[in-house]
């Protein structure tokens, strides 16, 4: 009679849950397990060693793998099936760009400009499955490899010059207005503490208040 790998008060994992081959095993052991770990340690080890640099490159990488997700479902993509971009679940709550009171555009319908939705709806599902949901139908490919630097750039451009046309001021209009401006002034850098920062926002960037139809009371 076979005896079971699991001792009487172990209980079987459950069917849903794959179970892994020796090689899933080290790859988990050794790379996929140790990698969220390094994230985590950026700047928490000693500067000066190779180790330390690691965790800051491994941080870095993941880090622009959740920004790119959050970005491209902000602007209403996402992307089960990669060939064809979707719109993100919506849930009670939810914020996304036409939270600001714009209409949903044809920026996923028009043919036109379809190639710039399916790169979007790409990085969303490379993104997704290396950082979002890494345990969940986890792929054998490393994280680092599902979304190339290239496509992330190609849809961080295609981001930006969205944000800028929808939310913010061109840059030709005025560089003080641009989306990359905002992110660059160093005094709205760190954890939002909006009341001590009204003033400042108020007489920096008033034309785009005034856009969007925002007051606010000094």
């Amino acid at each position: 009679m076979t005896q079971s790998k699991h001792s009487p008060n172990q209980q079987e994992p459950p069917s849903h849950i794959k179970q892994l081959n020796d090689q899933e095993k080290c790859e988990w052991l050794f790379w996929h397990i140790p990698y969220r770990v390094r994230c985590f340690l950026a700047k928490q080890t000693s500067p000066s060693c190779d180790y330390a640099c690691q965790c800051q490159i491994d941080a870095i990488g993941e880090g622009r793998r959740v920004a790119i997700r959050w970005l491209v479902e902000f602007i209403g993509i996402s992307g089960t099936d990669p060939a064809k971009p979707t719109r993100p679940q919506q849930h009670p709550g939810d914020i996304r760009i036409n939270s600001y009171g714009s209409k949903e555009d044809d920026l996923f319908f028009d043919p036109e400009t379809r190639p710039d939705a399916l790169t979007l709806s790409l990085a969303w599902k490379g993104s997704t499955v290396a950082t979002a949901h890494s345990t969940r139908g986890a792929s054998k490919t490393t994280p680092a490899l599902l979304v190339h630097q290239g496509e992330q750039k190609d849809a961080f451009d295609i981001i930006i010059n969205y944000l800028n046309n929808k939310l913010y001021i061109k840059a030709t209009h005025g560089e003080q207005m641009s989306i990359l401006a905002v992110a660059k002034n160093p005094k709205l850098w760190g954890v939002p503490a909006f009341e001590s920062k009204q003033k400042f926002i108020s007489e920096t960037f008033q034309d785009l208040l005034d856009k969007h139809g925002i007051v606010i009371t000094r």
